[in-house]
């Protein structure tokens, strides 16, 4: 009977257990120089080259006071109100860190056919950073960061990851009878060698 528990107990933690996904934080840390335009690909992601992304560092450029960074010392802008980046594979886009002195900040999340699936609460900015999240959990490609005004944001930590597949009902079904039908086979076996 105890070797019966530790396998449904297996067959419970591989079924049901939740895949663990890594989340990837863009700093833009790690890009050179004090100031420059952020690379077509960069972090996994595409910057969209019509936006003009940009990025610097705040203590270079002694803003430290209105365009404060989340973590490090680069924040990355863009000098439009629609800002685009997208993913070549589908994400889970969980938000970023914005700070700035006026305006209001949001996401539009949308599909590859750049069909809108989501958009965000919005967020005033101030020079304290403030985490914007998405607050859509399903993939996306596309997320236009749109914005009221033009050069009076910033952000940094942007956050994204890749979603867990999850498995269809039938092959949940099919797991499930595997694990019952071995747990079966065990059980009888064992009973075999306990009358033997």
């Amino acid at each position: 009977m105890r070797f019966s528990k530790l396998a449904l107990a297996t067959l419970l933690a591989v079924v049901v257990a939740p895949a663990v996904q890594a989340q990837n934080i863009v700093t833009f840390d790690n890009l050179p120089g004090a100031h420059g335009f952020i690379p077509l690909s960069y972090a996994g992601i595409t910057w969209d080259a019509g936006t003009e992304w940009q990025y610097f560092q705040s203590t270079a450029y002694n803003t430290g006071s209105i365009f404060v960074p989340h973590s490090g010392t680069t924040v990355a802008y863009a000098q439009s109100k629609e800002s685009i980046i997208s993913f070549s594979t589908p994400q889970v886009f969980d938000g970023a860190w914005f700070s700035g002195y006026q305006g209001t900040e949001y996401f539009t999340l949308k599909d590859a056919s750049n069909n809108v699936l989501f958009t965000s609460s919005s967020l005033s900015l101030t020079a304290t950073p403030q985490f914007l999240g998405s607050g859509y959990s399903g993939r996306v490609s596309i997320v236009d960061v749109y914005s009221t005004s033009t050069n009076t944001w910033v952000l940094d930590d942007l956050t994204y990851h890749s979603a867990a597949a999850v498995p269809e009902p039938g092959s949940i079904a099919l797991l499930i009878g595997m694990g019952l039908s071995g747990a079966g086979f065990l059980i009888r076996r064992q009973n075999t060698r306990q009358s033997a």
